[in-house]
């Protein structure tokens, strides 16, 4: 789970902001809580603010540093990324930093990066369960023009180096070798085996292969699958009230529907098709293109492609998908976070209300804590819809606000430094401006040209 997320020196965030899903005092809304050996975590974040505010940058800043994690380098296009109003940040590092709970322990890790360069500048991790003056550290390092150096206190030096002979040289070996542009985190995953003290490096690394990011146009991989196996799936979407009774499929020869598509990527579909793995039948590859959903599988060795077919009571002549509204489009999209898990997961969506009505919009926030009220998932959401800032619907400390600054960096705060009464109307005083993070209109002369 996650309980805390800091960045600086990222799109329009220049001073460090941090972003807290630990849990305060409060106790009204306790089913919007996950409990880990006494901490209560949050199941969910909630960010208001401006267009322009940096809303979609906080969204952002995750998605690079969990791609950057994952893929062991910076795998981002070459676009500036630091915090650019301020000539100097070109030279200063871009820093993010996670605390975690992965399997039983809570975990700080961390990286700074020089975008210029494309290499690391340090890079830590260190279990934090019992506190900060009690952690343990199992690598703090910092990259330099000698290469790798590392902190006298961490895991090689103490815990690994008394128990373990092979696993110290193996670690040895993996922290001197690892580039300036590769994480050590990446590079020991990638090249060890999950046991004995690896196991930490696999749970921490595998809390970033559980975050789902989703933008608005985000395509979510399996909805097909589900729309057209799953009767609940249509089921749920009926509750939402999309006129939809029922969803299927129809088989299309794979042929026409790669002369639609362009030659490269239906090279690239026929190719991943042909390969092994797909011999057994059981898996499917899917694609959005051109407003219509497909998915490609192979039967009897034969390559087969289907199309999503919808009712809306035309049983006779059902509607493709790109017929449907943006916001049911945008319901198929966000089916993961209300359809109930057994594993954790964390969503972390770029304007939850778009497309949405705002009804419709609470209601999706009332289904995702009723069905995850026994999972330990969590959800973090930008939104401009002021009706979900309703204490009614959410915990005060799980509401969080965006403001550009004179000097059009982002601030990020939460609305539990107010410490609005419960019973307080605080989506009518956060549009009245008393919380910030709202639009200032400057008064022009319109009529100035004609």
């Amino acid at each position: 789970m996650l309980l805390r997320f800091s960045v600086s020196n990222f799109l329009s965030f220049d001073k460090t902001q941090i972003f807290s899903m630990a849990a305060g005092k409060i106790q009204k809304h306790s089913d919007h809580l996950n409990y880990f050996q006494g901490k209560r975590v949050l199941k969910g974040g909630f960010i208001f603010g401006a267009n322009a505010s940096g809303k979609s940058n906080f969204v952002k800043a995750i998605d690079y540093s969990r791609r950057v994690i994952l893929k062991g380098e910076d795998c981002s296009s070459p676009a500036v990324k630091y915090f650019r109003i301020a000539d100097e940040n070109s030279n200063n590092p871009g820093v993010f930093q996670y605390d975690l709970i992965a399997g039983d322990r809570v975990y700080s890790y961390g990286f700074a990066i020089d975008y210029l360069t494309h290499r690391f500048v340090c890079e830590w991790l260190y279990d934090v369960t019992n506190g900060e003056e009690l952690k343990t550290c199992y690598f703090d390092r910092e990259i330099n023009e000698q290469g790798n150096e590392y902190s006298d206190d961490s895991w090689l030096a103490g815990k690994l180096a008394e128990d373990n002979e092979k696993e110290k040289m193996r670690f040895n070996i993996y922290s001197e070798d690892v580039k300036p542009e590769k994480l050590l985190l990446h590079e020991i995953v990638s090249r060890s085996k999950n046991e004995g003290e690896f196991q930490t490096f696999y749970n921490v690394f595998d809390f970033f292969t559980r975050i789902t990011v989703m933008f608005p146009d985000t395509y979510t991989p399996g909805v097909v699958s589900y729309a057209r196996s799953d009767q609940a799936f249509s089921e749920k979407l009926k509750y939402f009230d999309t006129g939809i009774e029922k969803i299927t499929s129809e088989e299309i020869e794979i042929e026409k529907i790669l002369e639609t598509l362009p030659s490269r990527l239906g090279e690239r579909i026929v190719d991943d098709l042909s390969s092994e793995e797909f011999n057994d039948g059981h898996l499917n590859l899917e694609l959005a293109f051109n407003m219509k959903r497909y998915i490609f599988s192979k039967k009897k060795y034969k390559l087969v492609g289907e199309t999503l077919k919808i009712s809306h009571g035309n049983t006779n002549d059902p509607f493709e998908f790109g017929d449907e509204s943006d916001g049911t489009k945008r319901l198929f999209d966000l089916y993961p976070i209300y359809s109930k898990g057994n594993s954790y997961r964390l969503f972390v969506i770029d304007e939850l209300d778009r497309s949405l009505h705002s009804k419709l919009v609470q209601k999706l926030i009332e289904k995702f804590y009723e069905i995850n009220s026994d999972n330990n998932i969590q959800m973090i959401c930008t939104t401009h819809d002021s009706n979900v800032m309703d204490l009614d619907l959410l915990r005060r400390d799980e509401i969080w606000l965006m403001e550009r600054e004179e000097d059009h960096s982002s601030t990020l705060y939460s609305l539990n430094q107010y410490n609005p009464r419960f019973d307080k109307k605080v989506s009518k005083d956060y549009l009245m401006g008393r919380y910030g993070a709202v639009p200032v209109f400057n008064e022009i002369d319109w009529d100035e040209g004609e």
